[in-house]
């Protein structure tokens, strides 16, 4: 009789931890919803008050021409390039392909829309990356948040649909640094590697430390590591393949050369920023090892990614806002990792670099907040359309004119009046 009162007791402690143990899961699992969800709204909110207007138009770069493709051409088309362009881009042109799937007049704001969603999933990527490393929500939260502020993106770059592959190689630069992350979501992550290899061909510089690391670590060289290097040199194989074909030139022929005082201050700032700062965190990680501490990899192999990739898209296409972006949000990621690293043995000149970095930024973010006249002028898209599309219906015109938020498309009849 001991023996059953005895075994049903246990019985029943068991079965009150387990209710309470599942009750702590879902609160736990609500609680981590209801974070994402908050930051999602936080940098969505952030991205449409400085696209403004700018959200229901497209620019001029990459303009229609991907729209048209993607009504009137096969799904194929989507790995197509051109003669300017020299690579493939995929994620614009899926951007394109579901944006038709909607009436002509809502081209522009399902565009945006999609791209800002993207703009978003970044974030929440830098936000548990950066939380996996640190276990710091404050400094995670400050990572995620650059994605959506940063000041270069309001020249041509926040809210555009074309520029969508530079947040692609921003996630692949934050996982790449990451080991941790990528062994404990694999798919997840080869999966962004390869949709950010077949949108930009410098995708590979992103994930190179990565594929160090799991060739190098022995307890890491498995499978994994093998489709990781598998996905990584196809999708660059494949954009030198199509370079090739394209007949394009490995630089711009009208590029234009930084020189400092001769452009307005934000040409100035946004070109030298993240630079500097890349080089900055791999000095403070130097003194680190020269003072007998082991050099903590994520920021120093995000540093070096924004620096490389900052120096080639410099020697490539000279100085333009859209290179800028991306080393700016790792040079950013790589100064709070370095921030976080708990065996530092210089805390004071950490806390003076980050500090005086910190307040940099906000000011920055705060003057060059709004998105430029680039992607704000002219009439909305869906009011162009329809007045195009009257033009149609009242003439014999096979095309008309819809304008950009600078300059104009020729549009088909059929499809305005479609």
């Amino acid at each position: 009789m001991c023996l059953f009162d005895s075994l049903k007791t246990k019985l029943l402690v068991l079965a009150i931890y387990y209710s309470d143990m599942k009750r702590i899961f879902n609160h736990e699992m609500i609680s981590a919803r209801l974070v994402d969800f908050t930051i999602a709204a936080t940098l969505g909110a952030i991205i449409v008050l400085r696209l403004q207007g700018g959200i229901f138009r497209i620019p001029p770069d990459p303009g229609y021409y991907m729209f048209d493709d993607a009504r009137h051409a096969p799904f194929w088309k989507i790995f197509s390039y051109n003669a300017w362009e020299g690579y493939i881009s995929v994620i614009p042109r899926i951007t394109a392909t579901f944006a038709v799937l909607f009436p002509l007049t809502q081209t522009a704001l399902i565009a945006s829309l999609v791209t800002i969603t993207i703009w978003v999933l970044t974030g929440l990527g830098i936000f548990h990356i950066v939380l996996q490393e640190t276990k710091n929500r404050v400094l995670s939260l400050m990572a995620c948040l650059m994605v959506a502020l940063v000041p270069s993106a309001s020249e041509s770059s926040v809210g555009n649909f074309g520029n969508t592959k530079w947040q692609l190689f921003i996630l692949t630069a934050v996982i790449c640094a990451s080991p941790q992350f990528f062994l404990r979501f694999k798919r997840l992550s080869i999966f962004v590697i390869l949709i950010s290899g077949l949108s930009n061909p410098l995708n590979l510089l992103a994930a190179i430390p990565l594929m160090a690391y799991l060739l190098i670590n022995k307890n890491s060289r498995n499978k994994n590591s093998v489709a990781l290097a598998i996905t990584s040199l196809l999708a660059f194989a494949i954009q030198i393949t199509a370079f090739q074909l394209s007949g394009a030139s490995g630089v711009r022929s009208d590029i234009v050369r930084w020189k400092w005082g001769v452009f307005p201050i934000f040409w100035d700032f946004n070109f030298v920023f993240p630079a500097l700062l890349a080089l900055v965190v791999v000095v403070i990680s130097i003194i680190e090892f020269r003072r007998g501490v082991q050099i903590y990899l994520p920021p120093v192999s995000l540093a070096v990614t924004s620096f490389c990739v900052w120096l080639i898209s410099y020697l490539q296409g000279g100085l333009a806002d859209r290179y800028f972006v991306a080393p700016t949000v790792i040079s950013w990621v790589a100064l709070i990792l370095a921030f976080a690293n708990r065996g530092s043995r210089i805390p004071s000149l950490h806390k003076l670099v980050f500090g005086g970095t910190t307040c940099l930024m906000i000011v920055a973010s705060v003057v060059w907040f709004p998105a430029s006249s680039y992607l704000r002028s002219g009439p909305s898209w869906n009011d162009d359309v329809i007045r195009a599309r009257k033009i149609c219906l009242e003439t014999t015109s096979l095309e008309q004119e819809v304008n950009l938020s600078i300059g104009a498309t020729s549009v088909r009849c059929s499809d305005l009046s479609g």
